[in-house]
């Protein structure tokens, strides 16, 4: 009995598999915050060893799957990081800023 699956989908599919763990690991080290100050893969080959896969193997998936290079997922990740911890650093800049303006008006 032949698989009615092709060579080309078999390929997607194991693509596929190895973008959504690697797209898995690089989210589980999301937020950076004081319980996880630093993030402890950060070169596709850290990713790549992680996934028992070879390097170039990683980059081919990832370029099949989603256009781009392992690497640039992951500066595209820690680049959103960095703005959503700037965003929230203003947030608590202006809070505190309202704050003292409240207590001052309140004397």
């Amino acid at each position: 009995m032949q698989s009615s699956i092709n060579p080309l989908q078999k390929r997607l599919n194991a693509s596929y598999r190895i973008s959504t763990l690697f797209l898995e690991l690089l989210e589980r080290q999301f937020p950076i915050d004081d319980s996880r100050p630093t993030m402890k893969l950060r070169y596709a080959s850290d990713f790549a060893n992680l996934l028992n896969v070879h390097v170039n193997h990683l980059n081919r998936a990832m370029k099949e799957t989603t256009q781009k290079t392992t690497t640039q997922i992951i500066s595209d990740r820690i680049l959103q990081e960095s703005k959503i911890m700037h965003l929230d650093s203003q947030k608590q800049r202006i809070s505190i800023t309202s704050l003292r303006s409240i207590c001052k008006s309140v004397r």
